[in-house]
Parts: C-alpha cells; sequence; structure tokens
C-alpha cells in the first residue's frame, strides 16, 4: 500500500495541488487521528469527523480561494459530542478546559 499512497502524493505535489512538505508517512497519522475522533464521538455524533475532515483538506492543499464549506460544529462547548469526548479522552479534556 505504501509505494501506492508515495506515488499518489508525489504526482498531486508534481501538479502543484499537495503541499510540497507533506511526506507519504503522514497520512496514515492523519487518518489515525481522524479515525481516533470519529471512534470518540460515534455514539453521540457519527458525523462530527466530516468536519474535520474538511478542515485537514483545506490545509493539505497548496492554494485555495477560500476555505472550502465545512459541516455544523457537532462539539459546540455545551453538547453531548464534546460531553462525550470529554468523557473518554482525559488529555484531550484538560487541553480543552485549559
Amino acid at each position: 500500500m505504501f509505494p501506492l499512497v508515495s506515488r499518489l502524493v508525489a504526482r498531486a505535489q508534481e501538479q502543484g495541488t499537495l503541499r510540497p512538505d507533506l511526506e507519504p508517512t503522514d497520512l496514515p497519522l492523519l487518518q489515525l487521528m481522524l479515525g481516533s475522533l470519529s471512534e470518540c464521538t460515534r455514539d453521540v455524533d457519527p458525523e462530527v469527523w466530516r468536519r474535520f475532515l474538511g478542515i485537514l483538506t483545506d490545509g493539505l492543499r497548496t492554494r485555495r480561494d477560500s476555505p472550502s464549506p465545512l459541516a455544523p460544529a457537532g462539539l459546540a462547548r455545551a453538547g453531548p459530542a464534546h460531553d462525550a469526548l470529554l468523557a473518554t479522552r482525559p488529555l484531550i479534556r484538560v487541553a480543552l478546559l485549559a
């Protein structure tokens, strides 16, 4: 799988659509990040990951005329998805409440 991902990254960088400083090894960690978010919030708001995917993909592009539209915020400071995230991830709780 890694050789295929490496070729896709190289091709997108050659076309100028993907950040030149992105490494193919970054992608599994980005996937892990989104997967962790999805796992933490799936019982309360199973679609919240879509918002963060939009933020992530905007950050991977080399340029854009304006930010992409985002899915609605599901992790409002006072809401069930936010509470579920805090309950399952103590380190996130510390960061968000600081």
